[in-house]
């Protein structure tokens, strides 16, 4: 009996509950997953969510550009699913939005939180379109790297973006837009929320909180309904505090291989457990310019991107801490591309 009066309780809650709920909100399902929104349309929330699949084929023997110490240089073929994504934002009033991005990496079998922030719309009187994002933001920096992951015409973000560009962390971004100008400001620290601090000898070490700055501007000398011609430049400097950096861009379509295209850090030895002692690059500080070019014209649209990186060495402590590592380095990449979308959206 009591059980029949819970349960007969339970179904009076659920149906007086029912009218409130369908007045409160209305389900709106859109493209980009499932929208929630209330009648003043203030306050609202959204989910939804990506799936990466790779299939990478290889012709030719590889095995003879690897090293003798290790598998670096091997390419291997495979089908990976590298990813899933998460992704909740909502709104909180007619000044607050948040956004919260979970990534699911199905090669380590680990979770992590990409983009965790709150942004705060207030300033509608004097600049309409400028916001304030506070938490685990994503730098202003570069095309591809404001480019959503769920809508990138050749799929994968280029191997210089990948390695040259800001990454996520926790600080504040200053953005504003119109139809001829995007700009904005990040300040974070790096490197991102979880990542271990290197010593050069790829040692795991104790740093301060080290800081990162990104500046990004575009100009839209055209835009229309389907027709946009887009020119913008970039800035980004991160501080390494003599820590090792290393660089090892993998080819844009993974599979369950770890191999790289390029690696920076030199293989020593190998222990007798397998892992291997690599010498990093002693770092002070990384500085990054990119260019940007972008046009679209009904389904088509092209992109060519140019970033470079400054790196100052740091000293190699092993000999004397008056002593640098080596002279200063300067890297490269580069990307152009051209797509056309077959159903005709644009």
């Amino acid at each position: 009996m009591h059980r029949l009066f819970q349960s007969f309780f339970l179904s009076i809650v659920v149906l007086a509950l029912t009218p409130t709920v369908a007045i409160a909100a209305k389900l709106v399902t859109t493209d980009g997953g499932v929208k929630v929104v209330g009648n003043n349309d203030d306050y609202w929330f959204q989910i939804s969510g990506v799936l990466k699949v790779d299939q990478r084929i290889y012709w030719g023997n590889t095995e003879t550009t690897a090293s003798p110490i290790c598998d670096d240089g091997t390419y291997n073929s495979g089908a990976f699913i590298r990813d899933v994504g998460l992704t909740f934002n909502g709104g909180l009033g007619k000044d607050w939005s948040y956004n919260i991005a979970l990534n699911f990496d199905a090669f380590k079998s680990l979770s992590r939180v990409d983009d965790a922030f709150v942004t705060y719309h207030g300033f509608k009187n004097f600049l309409p379109n400028f916001a304030i994002d506070i938490g685990q933001v994503i730098p202003g920096f570069c095309l591809t790297c404001a480019t959503s992951s769920k809508w990138i015409p050749f799929l994968e973000r280029s191997m210089g973006t990948n390695t040259f560009g800001a990454q996520q962390g926790l600080g504040v971004n200053f953005n504003s837009y119109n139809d001829a100008y995007t700009s904005s400001l990040t300040l974070t620290q790096q490197p991102k929320t979880g990542t271990p601090v290197l010593s050069p000898e790829n040692k795991v070490i104790s740093k301060p909180d080290l800081w990162q700055a990104a500046i990004r501007f575009n100009y839209r000398p055209i835009y229309s309904p389907g027709r946009v011609f887009q020119i913008g430049f970039s800035g980004d400097i991160e501080e390494y505090s003599n820590t090792g950096l290393r660089y090892n861009p993998k080819p844009e379509m993974r599979s369950g291989s770890t191999d790289s295209l390029l690696d920076t850090a030199i293989p020593q030895s190998r222990n007798s457990n397998g892992s291997i002692n690599y010498l990093l690059i002693a770092a002070k500080n990384q500085k990054t310019i990119d260019f940007e070019v972008l046009w679209i014209y009904g389904p088509m649209s092209g992109e060519v991107e140019y970033q470079r990186a400054y790196i100052a060495r740091g000293y190699n402590f092993a000999v004397s801490n008056t002593v640098k590592q080596g002279p200063n380095l300067r890297f490269s990449g580069y990307h152009a591309q051209l797509s056309y979308i077959l159903t005709g959206e644009h």
